[in-house]
């Protein structure tokens, strides 16, 4: 009897053996994301795989289980999916075909993960500056309510930052991220980030307000919030942060799903919204 061709479905028993190595170098490329994000054009374009959901083949819950946790860190140190690549090849072996069925979707898997993340981030950030907005007994509320320069509003929300504010926006680093036991840089990375998409967002909010009345210009509309979300990590002030200046909780994992492409806008040291007043601290080995 002729021997059977295998099928798609018996892949799993042929699939490599998750890999730990760290992204190592990648992980503090921000200067050549930053020249990625300055020059749209020179991002690599692949043609759109097959969107089979990857976890309905049997055999490789480990492999998403793995995915979506390196996709988390990878979206939390660069808000960019352009590791994409890198991180698939750590996860199923540098020698992986990238035409092959399984690139392809775990491909698919980390670009969804990440449209995700982007879109429930902004959701939250959105309910949680409006409700600070509303605290009728909050000294600062009134001020914010009032305020449109951007580098107060930055200096304001710094003042109010601390770890369940950052998670209650951040919430996709819920359960992998320990912030206490985290180092310095880490903890300014966490902050600054949270103040300036904060600001952005009260500005945003203010848009959306005048353009309720009819009288929105295009300054602070979605797609620069978007772009914003897109290269707020690529600030110079960054360059020293790496997943070594956090402290990763394991032994959890979650599946996320969809959410709209990301745009394009100014780098954060060429943006006269984005402000950080004070250097950050150094980087520990």
């Amino acid at each position: 009897m002729p021997a059977q061709t295998p099928s798609r479905t018996s892949i799993q028993s042929h699939a490599p053996t998750p890999q730990t190595t760290p992204l190592a170098a990648d992980v503090d490329s921000r200067k050549r994301l930053r020249d990625v994000a300055d020059n749209p054009k020179k991002r690599r374009k692949g043609k759109p795989k097959a969107r089979e959901a990857l976890e309905f083949l049997s055999g490789w819950q480990v492999h998403l289980d793995v995915i979506d946790r390196k996709t988390r860190w990878m979206y939390f140190l660069h808000f960019r999916n352009d590791k994409k690549e890198d991180l698939v090849r750590e996860v199923l072996g540098l020698d992986v075909n990238p035409d092959s069925f399984e690139f392809g979707q775990a491909r698919g898997k980390v670009m969804d993960l990440c449209k995700h993340f982007k879109q429930k981030l902004l959701t939250n950030a959105e309910e949680h500056v409006t409700t600070i907005l509303r605290i009728d007994d909050d000294d600062h509320a009134g001020l914010i309510r009032a305020m449109t320069e951007s580098k107060t509003l930055a200096r304001i929300f710094g003042g109010k930052f601390c770890k369940e504010s950052f998670f209650e926006v951040f919430w996709f680093m819920t359960g992998y991220l320990e912030f206490d036991s985290s180092k310095p840089l880490g903890k300014y990375y966490c902050k600054h980030l949270y103040a300036n998409l904060c600001s952005r967002v009260k500005l945003h909010l203010d848009w959306k307000s005048a353009a309720a009345s009819g009288s929105a210009g295009t300054a602070n509309n979605r797609t620069e919030l978007l772009g914003f979300v897109d290269v707020m990590a690529l600030s110079a002030m960054f360059d020293g942060v790496n997943k070594n200046q956090f402290v990763e909780l394991t032994n959890r994992t979650a599946r996320q799903k969809r959410a709209p492409k990301r745009k394009t806008c100014l780098l954060p040291d060429e943006d006269e919204h984005f402000h950080i007043d004070e250097q950050p601290p150094a980087a520990e080995p």
